[in-house]
């Protein structure tokens, strides 16, 4: 089950740098690898993870409506009575 409500642009952004980060770490265990095949997968499972954070985080925030110009849908009118 999905609930409609949105993630805060926040935690997004926040994610993407994570993401981001992870893919940076796996580059520097590759070209730091020494020939260790435990640092090879280990840096590969950063890659994989960090680049799937990252897209996945960049497509939730394009796809969201973040940085359209609406203005935010209104539940309903209030009359001056109330």
């Amino acid at each position: 089950m999905q609930s409609s409500q949105k993630p805060p642009q926040f935690s997004l952004l926040l994610r993407l740098l994570g993401g981001g980060y992870l893919v940076y770490l796996a580059y520097d265990l590759f070209k730091n690898g020494q020939g260790n095949w435990f640092v090879y997968a280990a840096a590969a499972v950063f890659a994989l993870v960090g680049g799937a954070l990252f897209i996945h985080s960049l497509l939730t925030l394009v796809k969201s409506d973040y940085f359209r110009n609406s203005p935010p849908p209104q539940d309903e009118e209030k009359t001056e009575d109330e």
